[in-house]
């Protein structure tokens, strides 16, 4: 019994685990942050608010995407305001971005009053250089055309063109996704100033709040530690494209010479960023481009290799990576693939093909042409789901299964109460420590039966003695 009520137990935690997780996260493991406008969301992390908006600087599928045109240099009134009602008419528009990323996709909001028309995309590169679009690829929702990009070089502006004027609302570019939220961390030592404890996953709490006075809010090395180091592993192999490690000022001197080391699932170190000793980072925030284009990355680690100075240790306030799932992957947990009727295998953040092999059709290729299908099934979704058809699959699953789950060990766990409570019954009476309720019972019992339905009565055995046959002071002691 007790191993069955584990598994139930256990399994029942699980499939609740969405609805312990603190006010405005939420997730499996509780590892996404709410950026909903009023910042308020459900255990889904849908926005609660009837305005769907984001936070200023995020956009995207719950709010999760990084929008990095928010903070932009921007050639155009109103673009980038994170407001989807105010529109301006534009035939160009130049987002010049404040750090240089590797693009990835980009979302723009239009009024849909006027006809759209075609349009391009090129990038002015870090080195000053210029290139269109790679490989562009766009899919439309709603109002909303998102364009997708195959470049791997720094970008520094982005420039849109369109034939003839057209009236735009909004514009976001995509950063990236903060991966490293509430992963797991350990570090080689643990500071503990005034008898505060620096803890490493104070790192990766979303939380950017720091003083000189409150080092408990930053995961700090001791001083001591002649080999500091802290590190990040994620749960999953992710692309990595921009690191952002943000710091008290004054605490990266008692860092000079620390480096960065980015590993694959294999241990392989395949990228590391190392600090100049001579040099002085005069910001709050350490930004780290990521070049990265065949792997993915599974553990970071920071670590002073070599400390100049006894009072040198890691200070890091908050750690961010900026990334998402490895192609064909999607979904905030990279749980889902693309539908594989899109074409190349090849689909948006939300799942939403960019286009459909020859005979398939809808948002996400779910809808076979053919008059008659010989070939595997599709999934048909109505005008009201939203999600990817294989995410819709896997759920109704998961959820049968569940199901069945909880009802076969529910008879299993009803059977084995009911035949332990049956041996104590009869353990208890043959000892003869039955308490004076339970006999009368008994005896009721007995005397509703046959003598065919009773083995004592039909086999000539003694009978069982009835209530009235048991000493009476035997019964008042029991």
């Amino acid at each position: 019994m007790s191993l069955s009520l584990g598994i139930f137990l256990a399994i029942a935690q699980d499939v609740m685990s969405d609805t312990t997780c603190d006010r405005n996260w939420f997730g499996t493991k509780c590892e996404f942050a709410c950026h909903c406008y009023l910042g308020t969301c459900n255990s889904e992390g849908q926005c609660l608010d009837s305005s769907e908006l984001c936070q200023d600087g995020w956009f995207g599928d719950l709010c999760q995407y990084k929008d990095v045109a928010h903070e932009a240099t921007v050639d155009a009134q109103f673009v980038n305001d994170n407001n989807p009602s105010t529109c301006v008419d534009l035939n160009s528009v130049g987002i010049k971005l404040k750090v240089p990323l590797f693009f990835t996709f980009l979302a723009i909001v239009l009024n849909f009053n006027k006809q759209i028309t075609i349009f391009k995309v090129n990038f002015i590169l870090s080195d000053s250089g210029k290139a269109p679009c790679q490989d562009m690829k766009n899919t439309t929702s709603g109002e909303t055309i998102v364009v997708t990009c195959n470049n791997t070089q720094l970008v520094r502006e982005v420039i849109i063109d369109w034939t003839e004027k057209r009236s735009i609302c909004s514009i976001y570019v995509n950063g990236g996704r903060n991966l490293a939220l509430k992963q797991k961390t350990r570090t080689s030592s643990i500071h503990r100033p005034d008898h505060a404890i620096s803890r490493p996953q104070t790192a990766v709490d979303g939380s950017k709040s720091r003083s000189e006075k409150d080092n408990a809010s930053c995961a700090m090395t001791s001083i001591q530690d002649p080999r500091p180091s802290w590190t990040l592993t994620f749960d999953e192999p992710y692309v990595i494209k921009l690191v952002v490690i943000t710091n008290i000022k004054d605490h990266w001197k008692q860092m000079r010479g620390f480096k960065v080391d980015f590993f694959n699932e294999f241990q392989q170190n395949i990228f590391k960023y190392i600090d100049d000793p001579n040099s002085r980072i005069d910001t709050d925030e350490l930004i780290i481009q990521v070049n990265v284009t065949d792997d993915l990355i599974k553990k970071i680690n920071i670590s002073i290799p070599s400390k100049r100075r006894p009072e040198q240790a890691l200070y890091i306030c908050e750690f961010e990576a900026f990334g998402d799932c490895v192609f064909p992957s999607f979904g905030l947990q990279c749980e889902d693939i693309c539908n594989y009727h899109c074409k190349d295998l090849a689909c948006h953040v939300t799942g939403e093909c960019f286009s459909c092999d020859e005979g398939f059709t809808g948002v996400y290729c779910e809808q076979d042409l053919s008059p008659s299908t010989s070939g595997p099934s599709t999934l048909m979704l109505d005008e009201t789901y939203t999600e990817a058809p294989y995410k819709l699959l896997v759920n109704n699953n998961i959820n049968k299964l569940l199901t069945i789950l909880f009802a076969v060990f529910a008879v299993v766990i009803l059977l084995e109460v009911t035949g332990l409570a049956h041996l104590r019954f009869k353990s208890r009476r043959d000892s003869g420590t039955l308490t004076s309720d339970e006999r009368l019972l008994r005896g009721h019992q007995l005397m509703e039966l046959t003598p065919q339905d009773s083995p004592s009565l039909s086999s000539g055995l003694p009978p069982v003695p009835f209530p009235s046959m048991v000493n009476s002071r035997h019964t008042i002691s029991s």
